[in-house]
């Protein structure tokens, strides 16, 4: 697990937030199918289960962006729509 730097200052909630329409994650990689390999914590899952209607991709290389099935996800673990490498952005099907 990478350490995170917390902000400093107020928290807001996710309410504060609005209605999104996209958002933009990390990953250490990204399969044809939509799971996505984090850091571990499962702060984006989180986040991301809050954010339902909005696009979600992942930006990655090339590399990183792998065949259906070759990410483990559970229950807990929130699909990507779009994977972004440095060759464009490629749609994806989430399960």
């Amino acid at each position: 697990l990478a350490p995170v730097m917390e902000p400093v200052g107020r928290r807001h909630s996710f309410a504060d937030l609005g209605a999104l329409r996209a958002v933009i994650v990390p990953a250490l990689a990204v399969d044809a199918s939509g799971s996505r390999l984090g850091q571990g914590g499962g702060y984006y899952d989180r986040f991301l289960a809050d954010t339902r209607g909005a696009s979600v991709a992942a930006v990655i290389y090339e590399e990183e962006f792998l065949v259906a099935g070759a990410v483990p996800a559970d229950s807990l673990d929130m699909p990507v729509g779009f994977a972004i490498t440095p060759s464009g952005v490629h749609p994806l099907s989430p399960g």
